[in-house]
């Protein structure tokens, strides 16, 4: 990863205007963002690349300009995101807890990153701003990304009762005396696994 310097010129501001989680700022408010160095920075990372790590605590979101990342939670891969203005890394700043995934850049990967934790520097009333515009922004993604995961959950826990249920159908069957070299059952079960 390198930080890049990024400049100001007009079309560095229209892109970050364009940005939803930055779309709520001046011009001139993101010129001194970018100019103190501590909010935002442009970061350019390699296929492979880890962006954060899963336990790990970190202040930085990113959002994805040009490339793709991989999410990946208890070492199997979650997702895959590719749209520019995707962000990833929300959690952990607005949870104040450790990073829930690693991300990896799944290609060249250019991101915008965003100090949540510099917020602690600015005066109190621009600190209450800038907050209300992230939660604005970032809450509704968490609570998408939430109820997403909820029903992965109960879709993976059907799963399982699904293959329990069939693996007692396949005992039965056995104390039953049916015992085909491979019965359609068995071809079922290990599929599923």
């Amino acid at each position: 990863m390198a930080d890049q310097p990024v400049y100001t010129n007009n079309v560095v501001m229209d892109l970050l205007k364009r940005i939803p989680m930055l779309s709520s700022f001046t011009s001139e408010e993101l010129r001194r963002m970018v100019y103190s160095g501590q909010f935002i920075r442009l970061e350019r990372y390699s296929k492979g690349d880890e962006l954060m790590r899963e336990g790990e605590t970190g202040t930085w979101v990113y959002i994805l300009l040009k490339g793709g990342v991989k999410v990946i939670k208890g070492g199997a891969e979650i997702c895959t995101l590719r749209q520019q203005g995707d962000i990833v890394g929300e959690m952990g700043p607005l949870t104040d807890k450790p990073r829930s995934a690693t991300v990896k850049a799944c290609r060249y990967t250019v991101c915008i990153a965003v100090n949540m934790g510099a917020v602690k520097n600015l005066p109190k009333e621009e600190r209450a701003d800038f907050l209300q515009r992230m939660q604005e922004v970032l809450l509704p993604l968490v609570n998408k990304r939430l109820q997403a995961t909820e029903e992965a959950m109960e879709l993976l826990d059907s799963i399982r009762k699904k293959k329990q249920e069939l693996h007692h159908l396949r005992q039965r069957l056995n104390a039953l005396g049916v015992n085909e070299e491979k019965s359609t059952l068995d071809l079922i079960l290990e599929g599923l696994e």
